[in-house]
């Protein structure tokens, strides 16, 4: 963003207040933390922060009373809130919005993600994302790399959650792939269909998200005819050309027919055109929090000496996109093909913009060699010298020797925590008498023994987490982060090849060695 922000972050957990402190102070935020939520509620008003982070179990005053009661305070109506926790039941999600926080972030925090998704809620601006800008067919070859090889798909997200969907080409399925990653649930979509060629809508059957319940989608686009959009989809899933049917789907479905003229779609402005392509094509404008984003695909213009040039449609496809924030269009005058009909040009334009959109990008984010560095995947880059720590194995940044609590098998709890105590990472290996690791007990279990009982005499053994996530000492200490971000941990014991205890790693040890 701009400006550093000022966050008040309210959290009864060390660990988990120290992991969210570094990480926004690393992108150069001001933090004030404080673990008693009571002593919160005094000093957030005096503080006045830009947002306040909370966790939502805490004691003395819980995180849903604590957002209710600064929602009530007119001083501090330009805070926003936002709500940390491990609890990812939809319910959460929904009475915290309820009571005022503008989102919610599941623990443990996703370190590479989580200051920008707090940086776009707080800056209210939309994600527009491309899963597939290739025209006509689906291609898997090594010229396709770059931009990949599937059909058109856009998405736009909102800062509330809301998800805008440009077409169902066979991108769609990178997209369900992600929206499955990020667990995304109760989702609230809108999918616009430009036409009903088929590398427009034949992969709509695979978005797995319509066959989860309790997300909602409606699926609107240009009737063709006495055709209707739900006959349109319902027509490529009737069994015959598809096993599956559009009554397989457990998301509840819609459809809107359109045509050309401005609509109010999911709480948003949608403005449609007609464009120029065989049957009945639209060209979306939607605008949001006063911009505008324009997505055009398929569209003849012609040259100006063709018998086909009309100056009435250019003047209306510029008035239709004039001013708009970001405007899509990869349209050509004349296909390379002799015929002016097979996709030539065209397709080399697509690629062209998605060049040009990537280098943008680059410069407006100031993406440097470290950033390449820090988000290429695992860390594994060609040159050391870019990489920098990333290519930092576990072995150089893990804990060793009397640094890594352990406990024998057999232990009792109280001993289990007072190990866990003298280690200071939120943990101790448990291991039998030949070093080995049986489990780990973790604060979590130790909450949730005390949830049932207090007798701090029983076995470790019997309340660990057994056979926990491990790492070798020789693999990279990013391909670490990834497993503490699959697995939603934020520790990891590391053994050699026999499941012998040789370290610890957690992440404030990452954060030092600068992997994360």
């Amino acid at each position: 963003m701009g400006r550093p922000l000022k966050i008040y972050v309210v959290d009864d957990s060390p660990v988990q207040t120290e992991i969210v402190k570094a990480l926004l102070e690393k992108a150069g935020h001001l933090v004030t933390t404080n673990r008693s939520s009571a002593d919160a509620l005094r000093d957030i008003p005096v503080k006045r922060p830009d947002c306040v982070l909370m966790d939502i179990m805490m004691p003395e005053i819980d995180g849903y009373d604590l957002c209710r009661r600064i929602r009530s305070m007119p001083e501090l109506a330009d805070t926003k809130v936002f709500m940390m926790s491990t609890k990812a039941f939809p319910f959460e999600r929904r009475r915290a919005a309820e009571l005022g926080a503008s989102g919610y972030f599941t623990k443990p925090l996703n370190p590479v993600s989580f200051v920008f998704e707090l940086e776009r809620l707080l800056a209210d601006t939309m994600a527009l994302s491309f899963w597939g800008v290739r025209g006509t067919l689906p291609i898997s070859r090594p010229d396709s790399q770059r931009y990949g090889g599937a059909t058109s798909c856009v998405s736009l997200a909102f800062p509330d959650g809301r998800l805008f969907i440009f077409d169902a080409g066979s991108g769609i399925r990178a997209l369900s792939d992600a929206l499955l990653a990020a667990k995304r649930t109760r989702i609230d979509g809108t999918i616009l269909i430009s036409h009903p060629h088929w590398d427009h809508i034949n992969a709509l059957p695979f978005f797995v998200p319509f066959y989860m319940q309790g997300n909602q989608f409606e699926i609107c686009g240009a009737s063709h005819g006495d055709i209707t959009m739900r006959d349109l989809i319902s027509a490529q899933m009737d069994g015959v050309y598809f096993p599956v049917t559009v009554r397989e789907f457990a998301a509840s479905i819609t459809y809107r027919d359109l045509a050309e003229g401005d609509y109010t779609i999911g709480g948003v402005s949608v403005k449609t055109m007609l464009l120029s392509h065989p049957g009945n094509c639209l060209g979306y404008r939607v605008t949001y929090g006063g911009r505008s984003i324009c997505y055009v695909t398929d569209n003849e213009l012609y040259d100006p000496g063709s018998d086909f040039y009309s100056d009435e449609y250019v003047d209306r496809l510029v008035g239709f996109a004039r001013e708009a924030d970001v405007h899509l269009d990869a349209s050509v005058a004349q296909e390379a093909c002799p015929l002016n009909l097979a996709p030539t040009a065209s397709t080399t334009a697509a690629l062209a913009l998605g060049d040009a959109l990537a280098v943008a990008l680059l410069d407006a984010h100031g993406f440097t060699a470290a950033d390449f560095a820090r988000t290429h995947p695992r860390g594994r880059l060609p040159h050391q010298a870019l990489a920098g720590q990333a290519l930092l194995h576990v072995e150089e940044v893990m804990r060793s020797g009397d640094a890594v609590p352990r406990v024998p098998a057999g232990s009792s709890i109280r001993q289990a925590l007072v190990e866990m105590t003298r280690g200071r990472i939120g943990m101790t290996a448990v291991v039998d008498g030949a070093g080995k690791v049986r489990g780990v007990f973790t604060d979590g279990d130790l909450r949730r023994t005390l949830e049932k009982s207090n007798q701090l005499d029983r076995r470790v053994d019997e309340v660990m987490t057994a056979s926990p996530k491990t790492v070798r000492r020789e693999m990279l200490a990013a391909e670490a982060v990834h497993v503490m971000e699959e697995s939603k941990i934020n520790q990891l014991l590391v053994v050699d090849e026999q499941g012998a205890l040789l370290g610890a790693l957690n992440m404030h040890d990452l954060f030092r060695a600068k992997v994360i």
